[in-house]
């Protein structure tokens, strides 16, 4: 499994396995879902504006305070 997370895009991209020939699945909450074309099995997942949602900033590795999350 591979993540990573581009900070100017702010997407994060979930690779549960490498696959040469996929497909991608849009849904619409920001979501792409990519599944193996022959077996249909997900192999991954892109989160758009994972680090914002409509304008609020989400506490990834602190809060506002500058505090890690318990």
């Amino acid at each position: 499994m591979k993540v990573s997370y581009d900070d100017e895009a702010d997407v994060l991209s979930i690779r549960l396995k490498e696959c040469d020939s996929k497909d991608t699945v849009h849904r619409n909450d920001g979501i792409l879902v990519s599944k193996d074309k022959e077996t249909g099995e997900v192999v991954g997942y892109t989160i758009m504006y994972f680090g914002e949602k409509d304008g609020i900033s989400l506490p990834l590795d602190e809060n506002e305070d500058g505090v890690a999350p318990t």
